[in-house]
């Protein structure tokens, strides 16, 4: 049976990584990790102009060039991130910088708080849920640097979290997405519930083996039943 499942999981995972991506038209892309001990899975989703959303590619460590099997290109595609320069530039590196990059909005919000007391968690989350609430572009610039002033205040360390993301929480209004397109492009959620999934099947493995591909190939082959 360990062998079947070995066998079945590596098929699995090199199905994933080696899909022919050419014939579906993709407008976004969520990238995001799974992390097990101490390795990071590295999950890219694509969502087509019809909505559906397929497993793009996965690996340790860092993301998978899509674009080498046959990811079009050629319209401006939405990346959606957990945050990082790291990864802002790779997108840039491998895909160009004529697409747009929005950060997960969840993801940024969490990271600002890890600096503020928690006596000022209450009015941050209210500015910032104002600002991503905001049907105008230019005034929810207006309310960012507002809150970026508020924050010299008080951290240096959260104003430059929040200056790091260079507004790019705000890419989706820019692009004028209302209701419930804007909340799913907000941030990663969509490819964090994949991951809820793939966690209940992966619970049961007690030792995990950093020095071999198990990780990818459980991660993998669960991929395959959402």
């Amino acid at each position: 049976m360990s062998r079947a499942f070995i066998s079945g999981s590596k098929k699995d995972l090199d199905g994933i990584n080696s899909r022919d991506l050419s014939s579906y038209d993709f407008v976004v892309v969520m990238v995001d990790g799974i992390e097990f001990v101490s390795r990071t899975v590295i999950v890219g989703v694509g969502i087509t102009s019809s909505g559906d959303k397929f497993v793009l590619g996965l690996r340790v460590g860092n993301s998978e060039n899509f674009k080498g099997r046959g990811l079009s290109t050629t319209v401006p595609l939405l990346f959606v991130i957990d945050g990082g320069k790291a990864l802002n530039k790779a997108i840039v590196n491998i895909f160009g910088d004529h697409h747009f990059i929005q950060r997960c909005v969840r993801h940024k919000e969490r990271n600002i708080l890890e600096y503020l007391p928690k006596k000022y968690h209450y009015e941050f989350r209210r500015r910032w849920k104002l600002i991503h609430s905001m049907n105008s572009f230019d005034e929810a610039v207006v309310e960012y640097k507002n809150l970026s002033l508020w924050l010299r205040t008080i951290n240096i360390e959260a104003t430059a979290s929040l200056e790091e993301s260079n507004m790019e929480t705000l890419t989706a209004l820019k692009l004028r997405a209302h209701g419930d397109l804007r909340k799913t492009l907000l941030s990663t959620n969509p490819i964090e519930s994949i991951f809820d999934k793939v966690r209940m099947y992966t619970n049961r493995v007690k030792r995990w083996r950093s020095n071999s591909d198990q990780i990818t190939r459980w991660v993998a082959s669960n991929l395959y039943k959402i």
